[in-house]
């Protein structure tokens, strides 16, 4: 792509979509890598990575989920979840038990995972309470149905070029 000078200014102010200063994934990325920083932060003394909040937080919300259903609440590649989740069976947080069928594996808070994430919880309301005061409520918001759209487009692009590879033409 030519590099035309009046497309690219700031990474600030992009003049132009295809500026890579636009670049969505660069943006969801950074801001990403900011956030999780804040949230590592906040559960660091309690022995958990955000990451690992999210997915324990997620057993606490639906109750026990085979390692697919998991994979689908937390928006993660199922392939993931076992290396995701070995820390928190290895502390005892959880445990993975046989499904129905013997291909099947159900994680579950345990005891100990279910006292962990209440404490999590209450470190994790401070952090959000701070960042949503200093972001303000209704940019929160709107930044909240922003990003609902964003995976909706995003999964609606990843689903129709499986199925154009499931028939041939991708």
């Amino acid at each position: 792509m030519p590099r035309d000078t009046d497309i690219f200014r700031t990474a600030d102010a992009p003049a132009h979509s295809l500026d890579p200063a636009a670049c969505v994934f660069r943006h969801v990325a950074r801001t990403s890598r900011a956030v999780t920083s804040i949230y590592d932060a906040t559960f660091a003394p309690l022995d958990l990575t955000a990451g690992q909040f999210d997915l324990m937080m997620t057993l606490h919300q639906a109750g026990p989920q085979t390692v697919g259903n998991l994979a689908k609440l937390a928006a993660m590649d199922a392939s993931t979840v076992p290396r995701a989740i070995r820390p928190l069976l290895d502390r005892d947080m959880i445990v993975v038990r046989q499904g129905e069928d013997r291909r099947q594996r159900i994680v579950a808070l345990t005891a100990i995972g279910r006292r962990r994430v209440r404490r999590a919880a209450a470190a994790w309301e401070k952090a959000q309470c701070a960042v949503i005061k200093e972001f303000g409520e209704a940019d929160w918001r709107a930044m909240m149905r922003d990003l609902a759209r964003l995976r909706a487009v995003v999964r609606g692009r990843k689903s129709a070029a499986a199925g154009r590879r499931r028939n041939g033409s991708g």
